[in-house]
């Protein structure tokens, strides 16, 4: 996949782990947040090397409007 990550894609550790939402880029340096199992919100800087976009199955492809 050729697309860049942005604010607001849905993306994914290459390794695994929960879906995340992107909230902002600098550089190569990605900060996503989540809802853990207890449904607490987190947020973390991840390298963009280590994400993948995630397929929500929508028909629409980018990022989420809110």
């Amino acid at each position: 996949m050729n697309e860049q990550i942005a604010e607001g894609y849905m993306v994914k550790l290459r390794s695994g782990g929960p879906v995340m939402v992107v909230e902002s880029v600098e550089d190569r340096d990605v900060t996503c947040v989540w809802f853990d199992k207890d449904q607490n919100l987190q947020h973390a800087r991840f390298r963009l090397a280590t994400l993948a976009i995630q397929d929500s199955g929508a028909s629409q492809k980018g990022p989420i409007n809110l």
